[in-house]
């Protein structure tokens, strides 16, 4: 049994430093330590972390946790880091301790100690959460109050202080005050909005716990799928490139799946029947690809049937969509708020509710995308989606029917430069030229029927590259090209 516990000169006010650094710690970073906090004894297994997070498996969170350790290598250049027999990092063991588990193939996380002490002083130090919560600071009986402590007991969070100095060093220091402050104004403004909306407190609970049961069925299908936020006249819930949950001041807006609708008449016509449900009269295109009923419910105390069903018929169509789309539409994820998940945190009393992830998206750049004639042939077998991110663009442009289809359509001369193989290199240059696929992966997010014509356009090499390195169109770079020939 291999056995990682190697020593770290990371200190807990370290610790602390780096916890509190957002540039350091990133949400989904807290996210995971706050989920292995509460594991027994500190240590999982990486693949149950991944489903009790909701991530696709426990290679992002190896992804995630080697990103991070980067980070914290960067802040510390100078400490000795554990490394491998040929002097590489072991990134992931910079936060943990780790060994092998029973099952073959297997491996434990564990918390650092003094990583461990570090979220005890941040997040339960006289039971308030400090920074990542918004908290009500008092001062308790015999506690004397952070104000009349002096600068010079609070210049640091003191690891083996007295419990009532360190309470006070907590509210009195700067960085963890700032952030506090920070984060409790964004969560207030949530509060405020929500409160607004919903001002009944008992019917703005029961319409948050509706909500979070479809936010954890979102997540169980992908943490990179979904996002949520409030705005004025509502809180959403979005899934691919679909909103399908809205709360609205006096009901809840749903997308129910319509062919299990058609299937299930017994249960629709309860529905129907029901004065708790309205059926929506307005049809979206955008809900085409993945058909839907949509409509609203009136929640009742008295109701134990029809939300059970419209439940059911909601969580199938957040499967469907979830199945039909890759990630959280690209545009629609900068309109995800965690400060809106902490609030719901606070108001319902929760430890841990599911964050988002999108950095299997993030991480996908056009610029590092290999151009498609140095894939592969036999990596290109079909044109759907479904292989690594870089493989995906060239896998539409290598695809022999499509490419033949277009360069039937177009011809053999780049569509950028109007270079001709055959007319500079004789015999050995006919009928040679790259495709370009000119609809960005992004977009697409989804599995799709390329269309020749419409999408593919003969492309030389050199031009082929700089619209792919410079994300670029063929308009752009011939105005380019243009310019530079005056």
């Amino acid at each position: 049994m291999s056995i990682y516990r190697h020593y770290l000169g990371i200190s807990t006010e370290q610790w602390i430093e780096l916890l509190s650094d957002k540039t350091v710690f990133k949400d989904n970073d807290i996210t995971l330590l706050e989920v292995l906090y509460e594991c027994p004894d500190y240590r999982q297994k990486a693949s149950v972390l991944a489903l009790l997070i909701g991530v696709s498996s426990h290679s992002v969170l190896n992804l995630q946790i080697g990103r991070l350790g980067k980070r914290i290598v960067n802040k510390f250049p100078d400490i000795q880091f554990p490394t491998r027999e040929n002097g590489a990092i072991r990134y992931w063991h910079i936060p943990f301790w780790g060994e092998d588990a029973e099952t073959k193939g297997q491996f434990l996380w564990e918390l650092r100690p003094e990583l461990k002490k570090a979220i005890e002083k941040l997040s339960y130090a006289d039971e308030v959460r400090i920074p990542y919560s918004p908290i009500s600071i008092s001062s308790k009986k015999g506690v004397k109050i952070a104000e009349e402590l002096f600068d010079e007991e609070i210049d640091k969070l003191p690891e083996g202080a007295k419990k009532q100095i360190t309470v006070n060093a907590y509210e009195r220091n700067p960085k963890a005050r700032k952030l506090y402050i920070v984060n409790s104004n964004s969560t207030n403004k949530v509060e405020k909005t929500i409160t607004s909306l919903l001002p009944n407190e008992e019917y703005r609970k029961i319409c948050l716990y509706l909500f979070l049961e479809a936010l954890k069925k979102a997540n169980s299908c992908g943490s990179n799928k979904w996002g949520a936020y409030c705005y004025k006249e509502g809180v959403r819930l979005l899934v691919g490139n679909l909103i399908v949950f809205t709360i609205h001041k006096d009901r809840i807006w749903l997308a129910l799946d319509k062919q299990m609708l058609n299937e299930r008449t017994d249960k629709r016509k309860l529905l129907e029947d029901s004065e708790l449900w309205n059926w929506e009269k307005e049809d979206y295109s955008e809900y085409i690809p993945v058909p839907s009923m949509n409509g609203y419910y009136f929640h009742s105390n008295k109701d134990l049937d029809i939300w059970p069903i419209v439940r059911d018929f909601h969580f199938n169509y957040i499967e469907k969509v979830a199945n039909k789309y890759k990630w959280l539409n690209i545009k629609s994820q900068p309109k995800h708020s965690d400060e809106f998940l902490n609030y719901l945190k606070q108001e319902l009393g929760l430890r841990i509710v599911p964050f988002p992830n999108y950095s299997e998206t993030n991480n996908y750049s056009e610029s590092e995308t290999e151009i498609a004639e140095e894939i592969p042939s036999e990596e290109n077998i079909k044109l759907f989606e479904g292989a690594k991110k870089q493989i995906v663009v060239n896998a539409y442009e290598r695809n022999p029917t499509a490419k033949k289809r277009c360069l039937d359509k177009y011809g053999y001369k780049c569509s950028v430069c109007e270079f001709d193989f055959e007319e500079v290199y004789g015999e050995i240059g006919k009928e040679y030229i790259h495709v370009h696929h000119l609809k960005p992966l992004s977009e697409i997010n989804e599995e799709y029927d390329v269309d020749p014509i419409n999408d593919l356009s003969p492309i030389c090499p050199n031009c082929h590259s700089m619209l792919h390195k410079g994300k670029v169109s063929i308009e752009q770079l011939k105005e380019i090209l243009r310019i530079r020939s005056i």
